[in-house]
């Protein structure tokens, strides 16, 4: 995929005609704000992935190496590639992602623009599936703290198709200026997600530094419990904390308008539910949860004990 994108770049840059730059209009907080927000919405999105991954890493990888694969390859793959985008819908009448990458791709030589777009597609499918894969997951979860869950087939499967549908209802009603409506899902998603992330991050870096009773956390009475009333007081301060600095095209906090429309709710959401849960940490039972771990690395010993076949006699 990253040789065809290559040639595709190739023959955009070779063929096309983007025009002439746009004049130079001055900063502007707001504009730099929406950008940013974008940004770091698209980039923050990625958390709830990071332990679908980590799982599988070797556990003596350094956390500056993951940090760094991983933001390379978030990160470049979306300058390069929205860049491109961009280039084809101020080059290309009336652009679509295929088509677009169809004609120009045919432009470095007959078929090979088809080509690309056939196996842009598979691409394509692949991430949905692990979209809805893990939004299942999230509302799996989200129920299991209710009222417990079987992680049977049946239930995963009528989990992804409740979620298609909840998806499909919501882009028929997506309403015709779409460039808005996705820059506000993009910019809700990232009020969401905020909060949820400074607690995650303050908690491992900074709370527990990387020590978890593992076993304890699939335990409804283990050491950590159903809920954690800490993490829930500190995302619920941050978001709310958010909201007068909140600029979106159907709602715009006083915080925001007082500074001409820049958003800078995310700043404020992240050092504030970072800060509300390093202090309601400060008490934890850091004894009771020590010896929680010794017991779960026992545990887990004795499990990946049971699960290594013995070698024949």
């Amino acid at each position: 995929m990253v040789a065809v994108f290559l040639l595709v770049t190739i023959a955009a840059l070779t063929s096309l005609d983007g025009g002439s730059a746009i004049p130079d209009a001055g900063f502007s907080w707001a504009s730099f704000s929406i950008a940013f927000g974008a940004a770091a919405g698209y980039q923050i999105s990625y958390a709830v992935y990071v332990s679908d991954y980590s799982r599988y890493l070797p556990p003596g990888v350094s956390a500056r190496r993951v940090i760094g694969w991983t933001y390379a390859g978030a990160a470049l793959s979306a300058i390069w590639l929205m860049a491109l985008g961009a280039f084809f819908g101020s080059a290309i009448e009336a652009p679509d992602a295929i088509g677009s990458i169809q004609q120009v791709g045919n432009e470095m030589f007959g078929g090979f623009g088809t080509f690309a777009a056939v196996i842009s597609v598979p691409a394509l499918l692949s991430i949905m599936a692990i979209n809805l894969y893990g939004a299942m997951l999230t509302g799996a979860s989200a129920v299991d703290g209710f009222r417990q869950i079987k992680p049977t087939v049946r239930a995963r499967i009528i989990g992804i198709v409740v979620i298609a549908a909840i998806v499909y209802a919501i882009a028929l009603t997506i309403p015709e200026n779409y460039l808005s409506s996705f820059n506000n899902f993009v910019l809700m998603m990232l009020y969401f997600l905020i909060p949820w992330t400074a607690v995650n991050l303050v908690d491992f870096y900074f709370v527990r530094r990387g020590h978890y009773a593992i076993t304890d956390i699939f335990k409804p009475h283990g050491i950590y419990g159903l809920w954690s009333w800490r993490g829930l007081v500190a995302y619920a301060v941050g978001f709310f904390a958010m909201m007068p600095f909140i600029t979106t095209s159907f709602f715009e906090g006083p915080g925001a308008k007082a500074i001409g429309g820049g958003d800078i709710s995310f700043a404020v959401g992240l050092f504030l539910s970072g800060v509300v849960y390093w202090l309601l940490t400060r008490n934890l039972d850091r004894e009771a949860e020590a010896a929680a771990i010794t017991i779960s690395e026992s545990e887990l010993v004795k499990l990946e004990t049971a699960d290594t076949p013995s070698s024949p006699s």
